[in-house]
């Protein structure tokens, strides 16, 4: 009789995981930028380096946990709030508008790795998948994913900004979990942070696999991978008892 299968779902980190971020130093810069010209077209008297310091804690705010749950932008909401702050009237359509010019650096600076489509086929196989996620506007991670024709390899995307949970919270992989039906003793996660990822995923119980592409973390002391593909063999050895 063949033996029960221990692991039976793998969770993912999105950026620099399943997808590649290009300098994302840049692309936070000109998200800002963004922002700042959105409401400068609404009469923001402001400078640019007056808006900086004005939007640098609004932005913060976006980033935090809070107990929101369901369809919610906290990226959105602190872009209406600096407005107000600022003393400008936006509509919720205006608001839209300056998210969408934000996103567009994001977008325009994420790949996907060639080798994410295969290893997510050979995973499905076997195992129910999920996305998590830290960022402040969830819609963006479900367009991309589907934008990348990834959408129907994932059980569950749970997403920082519509849970009000931020990795390493334990209790952000915890709700994955429950999403899945599984125990943190049947799952793995792949991620890039050893902090956010791994020590997130080890506290709440889970097995984990650190997805280091430019050997940036040579020390790290667990299961290390330099591709996608490369935790295909090493979960099917967790999964042998």
């Amino acid at each position: 009789m063949a033996s029960p299968q221990r692991i039976q779902a793998i969770m993912f980190d999105f950026h620099d995981t399943l997808v590649e971020l290009d300098q994302p130093a840049t692309v936070i810069q000109a998200a800002n930028t963004a922002v700042y010209a959105g409401l400068k077209a609404h009469q923001l008297a402001a400078s640019d380096g007056e808006f900086a310091e004005i939007w640098r804690p609004f932005f913060q705010e976006s980033l935090r946990e809070t107990p929101v749950f369901g369809a919610h932008s906290p990226y959105a909401t602190s872009i209406q709030a600096v407005a107000t702050a600022c003393g400008l009237t936006l509509t919720a359509n205006d608001v839209a508008t300056i998210v969408a010019a934000a996103l567009a650096p994001w977008r325009s600076h994420t790949s996907l790795p060639d080798e994410t489509r295969p290893a997510l086929t050979g995973l499905q196989q076997h195992y129910r998948l999920a996305v998590l996620s830290n960022f402040n506007h969830p819609a963006y991670i479900a367009a991309m994913l589907e934008h990348f024709g990834l959408t129907s390899f994932f059980s569950a995307v749970v997403v920082s900004g519509a849970v009000g949970l931020r990795k390493p919270n334990p209790a952000m992989f915890e709700l994955v979990l429950d999403r899945l039906g599984v125990t943190a003793a049947m799952s793995v996660m792949i991620g890039d942070n050893p902090t956010e990822d791994m020590r997130g995923a080890q506290a709440a119980g889970c097995h984990t696999v650190l997805l280091d592409r430019y050997n940036r973390h040579p020390d790290y002391p667990g299961q290390r991978i330099a591709t996608l593909l490369e935790s295909i063999p090493i979960i099917r050895t967790l999964d042998t008892p």
